[in-house]
Protein backbone atom coordinates (compact mmCIF):
# COMPACT_ATOMS: atom_id res chain seq x y z
CA UNK A 1 0.00 0.00 0.00
CA UNK A 2 1.58 3.32 -1.43
CA UNK A 3 0.86 7.12 1.07
CA UNK A 4 0.05 9.63 -0.44
CA UNK A 5 2.13 11.52 2.42
CA UNK A 6 5.69 12.45 1.23
CA UNK A 7 8.93 10.10 2.03
CA UNK A 8 11.85 11.54 2.66
CA UNK A 9 15.14 9.84 2.25
CA UNK A 10 18.43 11.25 3.99
CA UNK A 11 21.71 10.52 2.63
CA UNK A 12 24.78 9.92 5.25
CA UNK A 13 27.74 12.46 4.59
CA UNK A 14 30.12 11.64 1.32
CA UNK A 15 33.63 12.86 1.35
CA UNK A 16 34.45 14.23 -2.07
CA UNK A 17 37.63 13.58 -1.45
CA UNK A 18 38.61 17.35 -2.62
CA UNK A 19 39.95 20.05 -0.43
CA UNK A 20 38.09 22.71 -1.85
CA UNK A 21 35.17 21.79 -4.43
CA UNK A 22 33.25 23.77 -6.65
CA UNK A 23 30.01 22.04 -7.23
CA UNK A 24 28.67 22.42 -10.64
CA UNK A 25 25.38 20.12 -10.58
CA UNK A 26 23.68 18.11 -8.54
CA UNK A 27 21.33 16.02 -10.56
CA UNK A 28 18.62 13.05 -9.24
CA UNK A 29 17.70 10.16 -11.93
CA UNK A 30 14.33 8.63 -10.51
CA UNK A 31 11.26 6.55 -12.56
CA UNK A 32 8.19 8.60 -11.03
CA UNK A 33 4.84 6.76 -12.29
CA UNK A 34 1.73 9.30 -12.77
CA UNK A 35 2.33 12.86 -11.30
CA UNK A 36 4.49 11.78 -8.66
CA UNK A 37 7.35 14.00 -7.53
CA UNK A 38 10.92 14.37 -6.57
CA UNK A 39 12.74 16.92 -4.78
CA UNK A 40 16.34 16.95 -4.54
CA UNK A 41 17.88 18.66 -1.47
CA UNK A 42 21.72 19.14 -1.02
CA UNK A 43 23.83 20.23 2.43
CA UNK A 44 27.78 20.77 2.73
CA UNK A 45 29.98 20.91 5.17
CA UNK A 46 33.88 21.34 6.17
CA UNK A 47 34.02 19.07 8.42
CA UNK A 48 32.02 16.36 8.10
CA UNK A 49 29.23 17.70 9.61
CA UNK A 50 30.51 18.02 12.97
CA UNK A 51 30.37 21.84 13.37
CA UNK A 52 30.21 23.04 10.01
CA UNK A 53 26.47 22.37 8.03
CA UNK A 54 25.22 24.63 5.13
CA UNK A 55 21.74 23.03 6.20
CA UNK A 56 20.02 21.72 3.07
CA UNK A 57 19.70 23.64 -0.24
CA UNK A 58 17.94 23.60 -3.18
CA UNK A 59 19.66 21.15 -5.32
CA UNK A 60 20.05 24.05 -7.59
CA UNK A 61 21.85 26.41 -5.55
CA UNK A 62 24.81 24.72 -5.73
CA UNK A 63 26.94 28.36 -4.68
CA UNK A 64 26.08 27.78 -1.03
CA UNK A 65 28.18 24.46 -1.28
CA UNK A 66 31.21 25.96 -2.62
CA UNK A 67 34.36 24.61 -0.97
CA UNK A 68 32.60 22.36 1.43
CA UNK A 69 34.25 18.93 1.04
CA UNK A 70 31.37 16.89 2.67
CA UNK A 71 28.15 16.86 1.27
CA UNK A 72 24.83 15.19 1.80
CA UNK A 73 21.41 15.11 0.00
CA UNK A 74 17.71 14.52 1.02
CA UNK A 75 15.23 13.17 -1.20
CA UNK A 76 11.68 14.08 -1.03
CA UNK A 77 9.13 11.84 -2.98
CA UNK A 78 5.43 12.02 -2.95
CA UNK A 79 2.94 9.53 -4.83
CA UNK A 80 0.55 11.66 -6.69
CA UNK A 81 -1.83 9.24 -8.53
CA UNK A 82 -2.68 10.17 -12.39
CA UNK A 83 -5.99 8.36 -11.30
CA UNK A 84 -8.65 7.44 -8.31
CA UNK A 85 -6.53 6.28 -5.10
CA UNK A 86 -8.30 2.90 -5.62
CA UNK A 87 -6.80 1.95 -8.50
CA UNK A 88 -3.58 0.20 -7.94
CA UNK A 89 -0.14 1.58 -8.36
CA UNK A 90 1.31 1.09 -11.74
CA UNK A 91 4.74 1.26 -10.92
CA UNK A 92 6.90 1.97 -7.76
CA UNK A 93 8.55 5.18 -7.50
CA UNK A 94 12.30 4.43 -8.19
CA UNK A 95 15.63 6.40 -7.50
CA UNK A 96 18.35 5.07 -9.62
CA UNK A 97 21.10 7.64 -8.87
CA UNK A 98 22.24 11.13 -7.60
CA UNK A 99 25.21 12.55 -9.03
CA UNK A 100 27.55 15.15 -7.44
CA UNK A 101 29.59 16.89 -10.35
CA UNK A 102 32.25 19.32 -9.41
CA UNK A 103 35.68 20.45 -10.28
CA UNK A 104 38.12 21.09 -7.57
CA UNK A 105 41.51 21.61 -6.09
CA UNK A 106 43.83 19.49 -4.57
CA UNK A 107 45.37 21.73 -1.58
CA UNK A 108 48.90 20.60 -1.37
CA UNK A 109 50.73 23.18 0.53
CA UNK A 110 49.09 23.99 4.07
CA UNK A 111 50.18 26.98 6.25
CA UNK A 112 51.15 25.10 10.04
CA UNK A 113 50.71 27.62 12.41
CA UNK A 114 52.90 27.05 16.31
CA UNK A 115 50.70 25.24 19.01
CA UNK A 116 51.20 24.99 22.38
CA UNK A 117 54.01 22.14 22.62
CA UNK A 118 56.79 24.69 23.91
CA UNK A 119 59.28 23.56 26.76
CA UNK A 120 58.94 26.20 29.94
CA UNK A 121 62.68 25.71 30.52
CA UNK A 122 66.14 24.61 29.53
CA UNK A 123 66.23 22.48 33.03
CA UNK A 124 62.54 20.46 31.76
CA UNK A 125 64.03 19.97 28.72
CA UNK A 126 67.33 18.25 30.30
CA UNK A 127 64.88 16.66 32.06
CA UNK A 128 62.78 14.86 29.34
CA UNK A 129 65.91 14.48 27.36
CA UNK A 130 67.43 11.85 30.44
CA UNK A 131 63.79 10.44 30.49
CA UNK A 132 64.19 9.22 26.61
CA UNK A 133 67.62 8.25 27.18
CA UNK A 134 66.87 6.38 30.50
CA UNK A 135 63.66 5.41 28.95
CA UNK A 136 65.94 3.50 25.79
CA UNK A 137 67.99 1.59 28.33
CA UNK A 138 65.66 -0.09 30.18
CA UNK A 139 64.23 -1.36 26.97
CA UNK A 140 67.52 -1.72 24.43
CA UNK A 141 67.96 -5.33 26.60
CA UNK A 142 71.24 -3.84 27.82
CA UNK A 143 70.08 -3.93 31.33
CA UNK A 144 70.00 -7.94 32.18
CA UNK A 145 68.67 -8.78 35.67
CA UNK A 146 69.49 -12.15 36.66
CA UNK A 147 66.96 -14.17 38.24
CA UNK A 148 69.04 -17.67 40.40
CA UNK A 149 67.03 -20.85 38.96
CA UNK A 150 65.58 -22.80 42.17
CA UNK A 151 67.02 -25.88 42.44
CA UNK A 152 64.35 -28.42 43.53
CA UNK A 153 65.40 -31.92 45.05
CA UNK A 154 63.41 -34.91 44.54
CA UNK A 155 63.76 -37.67 47.29
CA UNK A 156 65.05 -40.76 46.78
CA UNK A 157 62.57 -43.90 46.97
CA UNK A 158 63.94 -46.53 48.98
Amino acid sequence: HFSELPYIIQSKPYDSRNTKPNYTAFTLNASLPGTSTATLSVAGSSDGFVGDDTGYVAATNVAALQGKRYFRFKIEMQYVPAAPTNIPISAPLTITSVTAQFDGVKQTVFAFTPACGSFGSFGEFIFLIFLCLIGGFLTSGRLRIRIPKRRTTTPHPL
